[in-house]
């Protein structure tokens, strides 16, 4: 059975945990999700420990069910390539500071002329119209100006960070028994909810992973797919999307544009 979001195409310019994750939720409801990465490494929580089979499991718990192109945006074939995704995409979701996309001649203004009917969606920690709108904000930066790390911790102790990014994805808190993660997993609800899965990566095979909390009746949510490697489907999305050759994608290659 198909999701609610079947036929909506979103692409993903974002990166770290917020974005990502915000996009993941999207392709867990059935939209497509072009994941767009740069080719030197891609997104930089590949790199993020702990690692399963090879694999970065921070990268794979916010960015399952997507498919991965690589696209040199500094390149001008690049940019080219990256409206020609949007004018043919529902929703584009981006979360670098302010003023980064218009710099690469990505911002709303230029994707508008391509596609005036797209849902243009820009995450930042402090949004466009704060004094501090052009700072970074990683997790532990939302967790301290939002005061949540001077109420943790030990009376007369040092400010303690939350162990986990409740600032970037908005974790619900609730009352009962502090648990271990092995104790979470096998929890009778945890088992109830069938919020435990498993899904196949093309590297390191199946995978147990946290399932999706939104349990929808009609169009239930199904993850199939575990994060992508690297420019996985660049080949797919942009031959069958953009009309592109074999020949055209290695001159790209060639010019350093993907």
């Amino acid at each position: 059975m198909a999701g609610p979001l079947e036929n909506v195409r979103v692409l993903d310019m974002t990166w770290a945990l917020a974005g990502p994750f915000c996009a993941m939720l999207l392709a867990d409801l059935g939209a497509e999700v072009i994941k767009v990465e740069n080719p030197e490494g891609g997104d930089t929580s590949r790199k993020n420990f702990p690692f399963v089979k090879e694999v970065s499991s921070y990268f794979l718990s916010v960015n399952r069910g997507k498919k991965s192109v690589t696209v040199n945006l500094q390149h001008p074939r690049g940019k080219e390539m990256v409206l020609s995704l949007a004018k043919k995409s529902d929703v584009l979701v981006e979360n670098f500071r302010p003023g980064v996309m218009d710099r690469l001649g990505l911002g709303y203004a230029a994707v508008r002329e391509v596609n005036p009917k797209i849902i243009y969606a820009a995450c930042s920690g402090f949004g466009r119209t704060s004094p501090y709108a052009h700072r970074p904000a990683y997790d532990v930066i939302v967790q301290g100006m939002g005061g949540t790390l001077s109420i943790t911790g030990e009376e007369g102790g040092p400010p303690v960070r939350v162990g986990f990014s409740i600032g970037d994805i908005g974790g619900g808190l609730f009352c009962g028994p502090v648990n271990t993660v092995p104790q979470v997993a096998s929890d009778p609800h945890t088992l109830a909810r069938e919020m435990i899965t498993q899904v196949k990566h093309t590297q390191a095979g199946m995978l147990r992973v946290v399932n999706s909390p939104i349990k929808l009746s009609r169009t239930p949510v199904k993850l199939e797919r575990a994060s992508p490697v690297l420019g996985e489907h660049t080949e797919e999305v942009f031959m069958n999307l953009l009309g592109l050759s074999e020949e055209d994608l290695a001159n790209l290659r060639e010019e350093k544009a993907i």
